[in-house]
C-alpha cells in the first residue's frame, strides 16, 4: 500500500486539454454534477472554506505597467486578490488558487486565472494539477440552471436578463439553454461594453432562444430571472426596475441597489449559497447592506429569515418570490467539477499519459 501511494505522480491537465474535448464540460453533465453536490451539501457529505488576501492597492504603483493604467477602471472593482478555495468530498479533496486583477484586461491579460490541485481524500496525496479557469466559469454557470430549475415550474415560460458578457455570463447562457431552453422566451444581455454584449450574443446564436444585446435596462421589467455576473462597483440596475416576481441571482460584487434588498426582505425572500462565506467575504450587496448598520449577515440571517440555497433545493415549499440569491461560489462545486474532469481524462487517456487527440 505504501509503495503504491509513493508511486503516484500527479497528472497535468492543461487548458488546451480541456478545450479540445467538449465532453469534459458538457452542460447537462455539469447540471447533474451540481445537483449531486447540493444533495451532498445538505447531507454534510462535502464542505469547504474560502480565504482571500487583498494586497494594499498603493503597491500597484511599484509596477510601471500597472501604475500606468491604475486610473483606467470606470465603475469596476479593482479586485486585486489571491484566493484559496479548499473542499473535501466523499472521494477527493481539492484546492483552487485564484489570482485576479481587473487591470489585467487593460494590459491584454485575463482578469483572473485559476489553478486546481486534486487530492485523493484519505491519503491527501496529489492526483492532478489542472487549469482551473474554464472549470471555474463553468461551475458558476450551474448556479443559473439550478436556480431556474428550483424557482420556476416546468411549464412556466419566462425571459432572462443577464448583466455581464464574460466567461461566466456565457456559461450562464449555456446552462440555461441546456436545462430550461424550451421555457425561455428571450434573453437580454447588457455589459459594460456594448461590443462585448454583441460578441457574446453572436457566439450563442445556436441556442434555442433569441439573445438580444442591449445598452439599457428597458427589458428588465419583463424578465423573471435576472443574473448579475459583472465586476461592477455600483448597482447595475435601479430600484423599482425589476419584475414584481423576479428572481435575482447575484454572482458579482455590489450589483444590487439597497432598495431592492429591502423590498425582497419585506415581501419576498433572501437566500445565499453559504451564509457564512457570503458574510465573511463582505463584497456582495447583501453583505454590505448588513454591515452598514446591522452588524453582519451572519448576525441577522436567522432573524431576517435568510435561507440557504441547499435548503431551498431540498424543500421547495420554502420558496417565495420575488427572491434575491447571493452566491459567493462554493469550493465544493469546484471540487465536484474538477473530479469529473479528472475521471473523464483518466478514462480517455489513462492514469499517466496525455491525450493525443
Amino acid at each position: 500500500m505504501q509503495a503504491s501511494l509513493e508511486a503516484v505522480v500527479p497528472l497535468t491537465i492543461t487548458a488546451k486539454d480541456i478545450a479540445e474535448w467538449e465532453g469534459y464540460l458538457e452542460p447537462h453533465d455539469l447540471h447533474a454534477i451540481a445537483r449531486q453536490m447540493w444533495h451532498d451539501v445538505s447531507r454534510g457529505r462535502t464542505s469547504g472554506k474560502k480565504s482571500v488576501l487583498y494586497p494594499p492597492h498603493d503597491q500597484l504603483r511599484i509596477s510601471p505597467q500597472y501604475s500606468a493604467v491604475l486610473d483606467s477602471l470606470v465603475g469596476e472593482r479593482l479586485a486585486w486578490k489571491l484566493s484559496a478555495l479548499t473542499a473535501v468530498g466523499p472521494k477527493y479533496a481539492a484546492i483552487k488558487i485564484v489570482g485576479a486583477n481587473a487591470l489585467n484586461r487593460h494590459l491584454g491579460l485575463e482578469r483572473s486565472q485559476s489553478t486546481i490541485m486534486l487530492f485523493e481524500k484519505f491519503s491527501m496525496r496529489p492526483l492532478c494539477l489542472m487549469a482551473g479557469s474554464q472549470i471555474s466559469a463553468a461551475r458558476t454557470g450551474t448556479y443559473a440552471s439550478i436556480v431556474a430549475e428550483t424557482f420556476f415550474q416546468a411549464s412556466e415560460r419566462f425571459s432572462v436578463f443577464v448583466f455581464g458578457a464574460g466567461p461566466i455570463a456565457k456559461w450562464v447562457c449555456l446552462q440555461l439553454a441546456a436545462i430550461k431552453g424550451r421555457s425561455i422566451e428571450h434573453l437580454f444581455v447588457r455589459a459594460h461594453s456594448f461590443t462585448s454584449a454583441q460578441r457574446l450574443a453572436k457566439s450563442l446564436t445556436h441556442l434555442p432562444f433569441p439573445i438580444t444585446p442591449v445598452v439599457d435596462t428597458n427589458g428588465l421589467g419583463t424578465a423573471k430571472l435576472v443574473v448579475t455576473a459583472t465586476n461592477a462597483r455600483f448597482p447595475v440596475f435601479a430600484q423599482g426596475a425589476l419584475n414584481e416576481q423576479a428572481v435575482v441571482l447575484h454572482l458579482g460584487g455590489d450589483e444590487t441597489p439597497t432598495g431592492c434588498i429591502k423590498d425582497m426582505l419585506e415581501r419576498g425572500m433572501l437566500a445565499c449559497d453559504d451564509i457564512e462565506m457570503v458574510s465573511e467575504r463582505a463584497s456582495s450587496s447583501l453583505a454590505q447592506f448588513c454591515a452598514d448598520g446591522h452588524g453582519s449577515l451572519q448576525m441577522v440571517a436567522e432573524r431576517w429569515g435568510v435561507k440557504g440555497l441547499a435548503d431551498l433545493i431540498k424543500d421547495k415549499s420554502l420558496i417565495d418570490r420575488p427572491a434575491h440569491i447571493t452566491c459567493v461560489g462554493l469550493p465544493s462545486l469546484d471540487l465536484y467539477v474538477a473530479q469529473h474532469v479528472y475521471e473523464a481524462f483518466v478514462s480517455r487517456c489513462g492514469p499517466t499519459a496525455q491525450c493525443d487527440d
